[in-house]
């Protein structure tokens, strides 16, 4: 059986409305049950992240103690978390080890 703290809720619409309307009901009672657990939402882009955030305050007249992570952040973390001997790189990390490869004397010799 799962308990409140292990479930995903899932909603999706093509209208930002739609979707922040029952968002910030589910806020408003789970702070008001208890104030001092973070609320994790996943959102497509740190954008979406942002503009949520604003909505939120101005629909509950603050906006706090909310983890709003993008994807590929929670992924990373729960890839991470489970398997603590994967590094998930992000882009920037990703581009430096690719270009120190491709300058290395050695490759450059090879290629």
């Amino acid at each position: 059986m799962q308990t409140k703290d292990e479930m995903l809720h899932l909603c999706y619409s093509n209208r930002f409305e739609v979707l922040c309307a029952p968002l910030v009901e589910r806020i408003r009672c789970a702070q008001l049950e208890d104030p001092l657990t973070p609320i994790t939402i996943i959102v497509a882009h740190n954008a979406t992240g942002q503009y949520l955030r604003h909505e939120i305050a101005g629909r509950l007249g603050i906006a706090a103690n909310l983890a709003v992570q993008p994807l590929s952040q929670f992924v990373a973390q729960m890839v991470e978390s489970a398997m603590p001997d994967i590094a998930i790189l992000n882009r920037t990390t990703l581009q430096l080890i690719i270009f120190v490869r491709l300058m290395s004397p050695r490759f450059r010799a090879e290629h």
